[in-house]
């Protein structure tokens, strides 16, 4: 996968040397998930419609804008523009692939930081996990929501 080829699958192992056991992790969360399980399923969520309706646009962007669709092929997508998907985009660029694309709803990338614009709005994790030390930027501990916005979009 490292040449982005669409035909390769990426595989992963477990390492031998942790010092945890893995399946006991994944069984812990197995199980906290099965109590969050509901028998109606994705029923439980309103349709998206009627006075609802406003929640499926964007109302950041221009109303007018339209993209055209891409056809063209490529190694790795990712779903979403936020701050985990941007990592894992330049994390495999790192290793090497090179045709990437992320598909992202907004009309911009950011994530959650994004949508939210409500004055003071600030990150409640400590920021600089989201940002490597490129360019010699350094981010703050709690960084603020336009900054957090302005750097997704660089």
């Amino acid at each position: 996968m490292v040449d982005g080829s669409p035909d390769k699958a990426v595989t992963s192992s477990s390492p031998t040397n942790v010092e945890f056991e893995p399946e006991a992790v994944r069984g812990k969360y197995r199980r906290e998930r099965d109590k969050r399980l509901r028998p109606d399923g994705n029923g439980q969520f309103p349709e998206i419609a009627g006075h609802l309706s406003r929640y499926l646009r964007d109302p950041h962007s221009d109303p007018t804008f339209v993209r055209d669709p891409m056809t063209d092929e490529v190694g790795v997508v990712i779903i979403g523009g936020g701050m985990g998907g941007l990592l894992v985009g330049a994390k495999l660029r790192d290793i090497g692939v090179k045709r990437i694309r992320v598909i992202e709803k907004g009309s911009d990338f950011g994530g959650v930081w994004y949508w939210n614009r409500y004055p003071g709005a600030q990150c409640d994790i400590e920021s600089y996990i989201y940002f490597t030390k490129s360019n010699g930027y350094k981010a703050p501990k709690f960084g603020d929501a336009t900054r957090s916005r302005s750097r997704a979009q660089a």
